[in-house]
């Protein structure tokens, strides 16, 4: 099967985006090889549960929270992973699912605002694809392509691990920190 899944707290900041994923999976329901997952638990998790038996979606699964330890497992068993903000929070936020993603070594499917710093890091690193969370025909496609293409894929995921190693490894981070804490006391 062909994995794509969103794993994290199913929230207000995210909901519409992953209605819009759960009807780009009705749309692509007769590409039998692809699955969605939706794993973590949150205040909209039963509605969305909802949502995906009213559209008949029936390529769509839900997992309970998964421990911590499982999470490299979990991201691993995918081969898209998602991040799904909802419009107006695209413009404010960046949350940090896309740096632990991107450090999953899978290639990031971003739904947020084509100006928003999800789909610019996306853009600058190519560790992925962003396309508006309010675009279901854009979902589908990014999903299709992303299938489409392992050579690709593994392309995106390799930068996207490379990006996140080089700019944010616990030495390079600590040394900037340290850097900055001596140019303060001088």
């Amino acid at each position: 099967k062909f994995v794509v899944m969103y794993s994290g707290t199913v929230s207000i900041s995210s909901n519409r985006a992953l209605e819009r994923v759960l009807e780009a999976a009705k749309a692509l329901s007769s590409e039998p090889d692809i699955v969605f997952v939706i794993a973590g638990e949150g205040l909209k998790k039963a509605s969305l549960r909802a949502r995906a038996a009213a559209l008949g979606a029936g390529n769509v699964s839900f997992l309970p929270f998964q421990p911590y330890g499982d999470l490299p497992a979990l991201l691993a068993s995918s081969d898209v992973l998602l991040v799904p903000l909802d419009e107006e929070k695209s413009q404010l936020s960046v949350p940090s699912k896309l740096y632990n993603f991107m450090a999953a070594g899978r290639p990031v499917l971003g739904l947020a605002a084509p100006g928003s710093e999800v789909a610019a890091v996306l853009r600058a690193t190519g560790g992925g694809l962003s396309v508006p969370p309010a675009d279901v025909e854009g979902i589908g496609r990014a999903v299709l392509e992303l299938r489409r293409s392992p050579d690709a894929r593994r392309a995106a995921a390799a930068k996207a691990r490379d990006f996140v190693v080089r700019t944010f490894a616990k030495d390079r981070v600590l040394r900037s920190y340290e850097e900055t804490l001596r140019s303060m006391s001088r």
